[in-house]
Formats: structure tokens, sequence, C-alpha cells
């Protein structure tokens, strides 16, 4: 078997020599991959955010003269502004500025308010610009209306209206809100993104927003000032500010540490991992139980009774994450604090496996240089610091790990963020806990049949057996010091 010529090799002359050299080779080899691993996948996410979707919904209706009066009276005296459809020239600019036209996949959406955070919420779009439906009309309510303030212009504008669309006082009243003709209402634009889905990306599509905002203002400002130059004006407030922004977090994170507790502590968990399998291949208590009971039932019950204890060690090592979360304050934790604890122990028993099936395998070099690269991987590529996408191709593979899934889990549970998805982790946590387990058994039987043929025949029991006889026979009694003496 396979399994048998590792041992008998590691148990060889030659081994030493190897090991030597593979010891030359591993150290710079596992330095370089941590570098490339790590640091490749961090290198330019800022390069890559057009690699995210990103909605731009515009629901503006423009200035319709047959709900708005104001937009009804500037349609005879400035055509140009009640034509204007502010949300389409937004959009517009949003795709041919220079900075902004590529930096997301925008997506052209036609949704309520309500559906664009739901679409944010369920991960089809990292964030969204939403422009409502009286954007326009609030931006135009803004212009300076003294023109319209006095009693007797309202008047002659009434009398005007009435006659041009042959309508009663009282009709006109009905189909117009008539407080628009004097008053001024604050126009808005939606920024919408949820942040506990990935802090730092999300940071990123948050400061893009920043500066198309800034830009948009700018534009329409300068563009509603060309518009009215000579003929009205805007208030200050409107050139200063030209419309209001709202930043929508759907899912805020109340602890900015907290965040990093939802992937770091895995990292935690499996350093603890690695020194309780160190632990075992230094003390290995169930080879004399293997040398002395010499049956299959031993051997399975060795490799069975090995996991139970390392599971028992982690559970505790469980525990103790969960007080590091919540020590500081006041933890934001969305679900039940049982289902935290029941995903830090799946993932610990995911650790202590994978660590058992490369030591049951490996000498100790090899054994931690294997699991220092496969945890630095599954750091870089679970999400936790950096979304996938915003990632180099290669670095997709981190869906074929746990800690990706873990990750995306323990984001549910504490900030409510992707819960569609959280059946879809704890499959493929389980999957990943079964496989494990069954690998770790088998190589552990392996391993432990291989201990069992290379020991000697006597056992340290049989060497103490033998020596408490010995001793035994050699010693000197009371009747061989009289029977001396009665020679003598």
């Amino acid at each position: 078997m396979f399994l048998e010529k590792i041992e008998k090799f590691k148990l060889s002359k030659q081994f030493k020599y190897y090991f030597f050299g593979m010891l030359c080779i591993l150290f710079p080899l596992v330095i370089t991959i941590y570098g490339i691993v790590y640091f490749g996948g961090l290198w330019d996410p800022l390069g890559k955010l057009k690699n995210l979707k990103v909605s731009i919904i515009n629901n503006d209706e423009g200035c319709p003269v047959s709900k708005n009066i104001l937009c009804l009276v500037l349609a005879s005296q400035m055509p140009e502004i009640a034509t204007t459809n502010l949300g389409n020239i937004v959009v517009q600019n949003i795709k041919t500025n220079e900075q902004t036209k590529g930096i997301f996949d925008w997506q052209n959406d036609k949704l309520s308010l309500e559906k664009t955070k739901k679409i944010v919420e369920d991960y089809d779009r990292w964030g969204a610009i939403y422009i409502p439906e009286d954007f326009t009309q609030n931006i135009i309510s803004q212009i300076d209306k003294t023109a319209f303030s006095s009693p007797e212009a309202q008047s002659m504008i009434m009398a005007n209206i009435t006659s041009s669309l042959h309508m009663t006082q009282a009709q006109l009243q009905q189909a117009f809100d008539l407080k628009k003709l004097s008053e001024s209402y604050p126009a808005s634009i939606s920024y919408i993104y949820d942040t506990a889905r990935s802090y730092t990306s999300v940071t990123f599509i948050v400061t893009v927003f920043e500066t198309i905002d800034k830009v948009l203002k700018k534009q329409i400002a300068l563009g509603m000032y060309q518009k009215t130059v000579g003929k009205t004006k805007f208030s200050n407030d409107f050139y200063l500010n030209a419309y209001e922004s709202k930043y929508v977090d759907i899912h805020p994170i109340n602890n900015f540490g907290q965040n990093f507790a939802s992937f770091m502590l895995f990292v935690i968990m499996f350093i603890a991992a690695i020194a309780t399998n160190l632990v075992y291949r230094k003390y290995r208590p169930f080879n004399n139980y293997i040398q002395s009971k010499k049956t299959n039932k031993s051997i399975l019950i060795s490799a069975l009774s090995k996991i139970g204890i390392n599971m028992l060690y982690m559970l505790i090592v469980s525990a103790f994450m969960m007080l590091v979360m919540f020590m500081f304050g006041n933890a934001q934790h969305e679900k039940n604090l049982f289902c935290i604890y029941l995903v830090f122990v799946l993932w610990g028993f995911l650790s202590l496996t994978y660590c058992q099936v490369v030591s049951n395998l490996l000498p100790l070099l090899p054994f931690l240089g294997i699991c220092v690269v496969s945890i630095v991987i599954q750091l870089a590529t679970c999400g936790g610091i950096i979304a996938v996408p915003l990632q180099p191709g290669f670095w997709n593979i981190g869906k074929a790990f746990p800690m990706y899934y873990a990750t995306a889990e323990m984001k549910y549970l504490l900030f409510n963020t992707g819960g569609r998805f959280s059946g879809r982790n704890i499959l493929a946590l389980l999957l990943w806990a079964v496989a494990l387990a069954i690998l770790d058994v088998i190589t552990c039987i392996f391993q432990l049949r291989n201990v069992r043929k290379a020991a000697p025949e006597s056992t340290d029991k049989d060497l103490e057996k033998q020596a408490m006889s010995e001793a035994n026979n050699n010693r000197v009694t009371q009747q061989d010091i009289e029977n001396n003496t009665t020679d003598i």
C-alpha cells in the first residue's frame, strides 16, 4: 500500500538526506507561496471594481404638466426647464464621465425603493443608485417663485390655467396640488449598499458613490443655472447643495473590530488545531496500547479515541472564541448565540480533522508547511478581507474551501446578511466535515498499523517484566545468607 511505503521510507536511513534536502527547498517555498497568495489577492482591488454589478434605478418622471401645477406654469414660460428630466441627465453623466463610466458593471433597472434594497440584500447587486419619481419636480420647486407668491399673481395664474384647460376652479384644485406653486421640496438621491457583505470592499463602493455624488451635484447646479440665466434663479441652498444625499446601509456593522471576528477567529482556531496535532505527534498516547493489544479493534478504538479527545479540546477552544468576540463590549449578533457556537465547533472539527489527515501522512516540517499554506490560501480567498470578485481569477478557488462558507455563515449570524445562502453554507461545511472525518479515520488506522509493524516484538511492558524477573532471580535472600554462613 502507498501509505505503508511512506512509513517504511520515513524509517529508512536514506530519509534523513531527503529530509535535509526538503528543508532547504520547503522553507523558501512556503514563504514565497505565502507572499504570492496573501499579497497577490490584495494587490489591486480598486482596479477590479468593474467586476461588481451596481444598479442605477432611474424612476424620475421629469416635470409632468398633468400632475404638477408648477410644471404646467413653467411649460409656457420656460419650456427648457419644464421639459427637463434630470434623472436621465444623471444616468448619462454617470455612464459617460471618464471617472465613472467603466468603474462598475452598471446595470439599468426599473424597481421600487423596497425592491432595490432587496436586490442588494440578496447579493444580486453590490450597490444601487436610486433616483425617485419626483427628483426633477423637487429640484425645479427650488427656483425663485417670487412672481407666483402674491395673491394677485396666483389669481391671474389660476384664471389663465382654468381658461386654457377649460376647467372650473374646483376642478383645478382637485386635479393639482396648489401648494406646489409656492412651496419648495427637497430632492434626494439614495445610495444603497450592504456593509456587512464585505466591509472593505463595500467601503470602496461607498467611496466611489461619494465621488459620483460630488460630481453630480456640481453638474446639476451648473446645468440648471445655465438654463435659467437671465430668466429666474434658484435658491442659494440649491447652488451649494443641489439635492440631499441619502446613504442607505442595509446591514451596518456597529463594531469595526467585529468585522474581523467573522473570519480571523477561524484562523486562530486553525492554529489551535495545528498545536493540538503537534502535542499528539510528540507523545502519541495510543502507541503502547496498540502494541500491547494486537487486534484490529484496538487500532480502530485508538483512531476514534484520538479524534474524540482532540474534539473535546476543540469544544473548549470554541467556547473561548465566543468569549473573545463578546468580551470587549456589546457585540453584534442578529441570530442565536448557540448557532454561532455551533459554527465555531463545526469549523474546529474541520480544522482538527484536516490537520490530523496531513499529520498522519507527512513528517513534522512538511506537515507544518502544508497547514500554513492552506490556511493562508483560505484566509486570502474566503471573502473576509477582500471580496472574491475584486481578486484575480485564481483566487476564486476560495469557493472550494470550507472557510469561504464558514465566513459567509458567520456574517449571516452576526449581521443578518446573505441569509438566503445559509443553507448552502451549512451543507458545504457538513460535506467537508464528513469527508475529512472519513479520511482522518482511514489515515489514522494505516498510520497506527505501520507503527505497530515497525515496533520491536518486545514491548515496553515486556521489557519491564523481563527486568523485574531478572531482578528477582538475582535477589539475595535471608536463606542464602544463612546457607553461606553454615558453609563457612
